[in-house]
């Protein structure tokens, strides 16, 4: 099983917290005093209740919303805002309609000006690493969500981000396809050994994929725990060491947090 132990840190989250609104009764914490190093080439799940800002912090990383205090770090470099060192996959899935799988996967290259031999040859390498090969002309509506939500993907990848930033990408979709898509992200991770962040509300995703799984606190949020998933790859939920995983991290869902209210 590949280890990061003693790879590079890649993102490191120091002291963070997030307020929404101004002034007493209107001002609400979303998370307090976030700390977590995020290895270069990991694939991280952020598990925790509901509306414990998981995906707000996703969105802190991806430069999306502000800091109200502390700073995130990319490489050594305070996150100020978006950059096409990080790509971004939501659970909807943002398509162009009028374009064509080709299109809308090559849409952030045209943005570059790259040009059109390069833009050609990315398309052609993704549509085969997504497994589209033959769906290049055809436009999203025409696709299944499992399908359309790898184009998502391909077109986050398009122009060699660093880091994935990946919201609750597969919750849209039925348990099959879900199984599938979990099944590619770690056939995509292990080919490109990007630093992935996963956020989920499922246990089983994230026993599934994950190197770490960092689990939430209730809001405001801080990190509960870090667990690493030592089960090598392709892992199966009748696996006992799997079984064990579900329960520990459910059992830390359960858990009050110190000075806080039940996660359950």
């Amino acid at each position: 099983m590949q280890t990061h132990s003693k790879q590079p840190i890649k993102i490191s989250v120091n002291n963070v917290t997030k307020t929404f609104g101004h002034g007493t009764g209107n001002a609400v914490t979303a998370i307090d005093g976030f700390n977590l190093e995020i290895r270069d080439g990991e694939l991280i799940s952020l598990l925790g209740p509901s509306g414990c800002g998981k995906s707000t912090f996703l969105y802190l990383i991806g430069g999306f919303e502000k800091i109200t205090e502390g700073e995130i770090l990319l490489d050594g470099v305070p996150i100020t805002g978006p950059g096409s060192n990080r790509g971004v996959v939501f659970q909807e899935y943002v398509l162009f309609p009028w374009q064509t799988v080709a299109r809308n996967i090559e849409y952030g290259l045209r943005l570059n000006n790259t040009p059109k031999e390069q833009r050609v040859a990315r398309v052609k390498e993704l549509v085969r690493m997504i497994g589209l090969e033959g769906f290049e002309d055809v436009y999203p509506f025409t696709l299944s969500g499992g399908m359309q939500q790898r184009v998502s993907i391909a077109r986050a990848m398009a122009y060699d981000p660093d880091v994935m930033l990946m919201d609750e990408p597969f919750g849209a979709l039925d348990a099959q396809t879900r199984n599938k898509m979990l099944v590619d992200l770690i056939g995509i991770h292990e080919k490109t050994h990007k630093t992935i962040l996963f956020v989920t509300h499922s246990v089983e995703e994230a026993v599934m994929i994950s190197d770490r799984v960092c689990l939430f606190s209730s809001r405001p949020s801080k990190v509960k725990e870090i667990i690493e998933i030592e089960i090598e790859h392709p892992r199966s939920v009748t696996d006992d060491r799997f079984v064990t995983y579900q329960k520990r991290l459910i059992d830390g869902l359960a858990e009050k947090d110190v000075g806080g209210q039940s996660d359950a």
